[in-house]
């Protein structure tokens, strides 16, 4: 990791690298590419695409309308935004929902 040539090293929490800044602030993304996932339409992008999130992360899924519950397939995910596409309902896909801290977090009831 060396800095790139005529760039200073700060206190920040952002450095600069040869191949842009890395900001060591902002959580890795909650989602990767193939996840299959159900989400809400929360919005629409400029470009008329629907905007899910996931955790805070947001997923523009083209093809969707506002409201709209579906099925998603992630196919691509960068730092701040990812990518999916909608899957078809005659498809047999199982949902991975990923690491889903109010799930783990649940304890088994005892059973007496």
């Amino acid at each position: 990791m060396s800095l790139s040539r005529g760039a200073k090293s700060h206190k920040g929490a952002n450095m600069r690298y040869d191949r842009g800044y890395v900001d060591f602030t902002r959580p890795p993304p909650p989602v990767k590419e193939g996840d299959v996932l159900n989400v809400k339409i929360e919005g629409m992008g400029s470009s008329g695409d629907g905007l899910a999130r996931v955790k805070g992360f947001v997923i523009f899924v083209p093809g969707t309308r506002m409201e709209e519950e579906c099925t998603v397939r992630v196919t691509k995910v960068s730092r701040k935004v990812g990518f999916a596409e909608k899957v078809g309902e005659d498809e047999d896909v199982e949902v991975t929902e990923g690491d889903d801290p109010e799930v783990d977090d649940v304890e088994p009831e005892a059973t007496e």
